[in-house]
């Protein structure tokens, strides 16, 4: 059972570890791919200050469900426009189209990034990403969770299976012994044969407890014969019977 146990925990700790590493890799990658298409996509409206196509643009990259806000600065850093999302909703705040995005405090889980976009060689401005780890962290928690389950019903699976092969192998051997101790014991009967099956430790102890009832039966034999024997002497005795000790003493007569 502790076997089961550690081997279990260790297997979980270790898909726990890689099911973590590959989202956060994935994020990371959708993260960059965007930030690469976005890069591209804010370079002509940044250079032409197009708000309509800026705003277009926001609202396009705020459909990945892990990005929360964006910020657009011009290329002497001053804030144009951003767009963000109701933290508790995810959905697009109605009164974000203008206001710029800053981390609240108590969000541990958003992250930002910056970027610079160029135009034919020349800074034309920059824009502000931030994303969620929130439902990353959903998922490697559904997944933890699933992983312990499916672990823990696949260690309670194991456990039985060795209980029974372990009952089959030594607990039935033993059971069978202990019946065969209550048959001999109760009838008085040691011509009961035990026979050997297996080439274990219970088979050594199978063979031994045969040894041992067929010396018995041998000894009992010997002493049935012995006393037949001496049944015959005495009734083919005279009336009267004298013991004497081996001093040559009469004892009894």
């Amino acid at each position: 059972v502790a076997t089961v146990s550690v081997i279990s925990i260790i297997s979980i700790l270790y898909f726990d570890r890689k099911n973590t590493d590959t989202l956060h890799a994935e994020l990371r990658d959708t993260i960059n791919n965007l930030r690469e298409v976005a890069r591209l996509a804010y370079a002509v409206p940044l250079w032409q200050m197009g708000e309509t196509e800026i705003t277009y643009l926001n609202h396009a990259i705020l459909t990945n469900k892990n990005i929360v806000a964006v910020n657009i600065y011009d290329e002497s850093g001053r804030f144009l426009e951003g767009l963000q999302k109701d933290l508790r909703t995810m959905k697009v705040a109605k009164n974000g189209s203008r206001a710029r995005f800053t981390i609240p405090d108590e969000q541990k889980d958003i992250k930002k990034l910056f970027y610079t976009t160029f135009h034919r060689g020349f800074a034309v401005g920059s824009f502000e990403i931030f994303y969620t780890e929130r439902y990353v962290n959903q998922e490697i928690s559904r997944r933890r969770t699933n992983l312990a389950l499916v672990f823990t019903l696949t260690g309670l699976s194991m456990i039985i299976v060795i209980f029974i092969v372990a009952r089959k192998m030594l607990i039935a051997p033993v059971l069978t012994l202990a019946d065969l101790s209550r048959q001999i014991t109760s009838n008085k009967d040691y011509s009961v044969k035990v026979e050997k099956r297996s080439e274990d430790e219970i088979g050594i102890l199978y063979e031994s407890i045969s040894d041992m009832l067929r010396e018995i039966e041998r000894r009992e034999d010997e002493l049935r014969r012995t006393r037949a024997y001496l049944s015959n002497i005495i009734e083919s005795m005279p009336s009267i019977l004298v013991s004497i000790d081996r001093e040559g003493s009469v004892t009894q007569w």
